[in-house]
């Protein structure tokens, strides 16, 4: 009698199972917007610095039709052995116009760029 219970349980959660694979894609669809949007922001990060393990992290956001506001800062606070540093820190903001749409194709900006490093690698 345990056996039949227990083969039963699985039927049924294979039951439900099915019926949730089906009912997902509707829900999904359900949940999408009719009209979407343009992009409002946008996370970046530069490989370059990662790669002499520099943290970095960029964020553009829409400001009008034609311009936006970008963002970028990078840290390294790292020690290397036999009293070598690559320590650094910078802040970039920049003001980008658009020639079309914002995020898209070309654009022109102003930015500036303020930090501090101690570079002491190869004395």
């Amino acid at each position: 009698m345990r056996a039949i219970s227990v083969r039963m349980n699985t039927i049924d959660s294979k039951l439900i199972i099915m019926r949730f694979n089906k009912l997902v894609p509707l829900v999904l669809f359900l949940l999408l917007p009719l009209k979407v949007k343009a992009q409002y922001i946008a996370v970046k990060a530069n490989a370059l610095e990662y790669a002499t393990s520099t943290l970095n992290l960029g964020i553009e956001t829409y400001l009008s039709k034609r311009y936006t506001l970008n963002i970028h800062v990078a840290y390294n606070p790292w020690n290397y052995p036999d009293y070598k540093l690559m320590k650094l820190w910078y802040i970039s903001p920049e003001i980008r116009r658009w020639g079309c749409d914002t995020f898209a194709k070309h654009f022109y900006g102003i930015n500036a760029i303020y930090g501090e490093y101690n570079w002491n690698m190869f004395l």
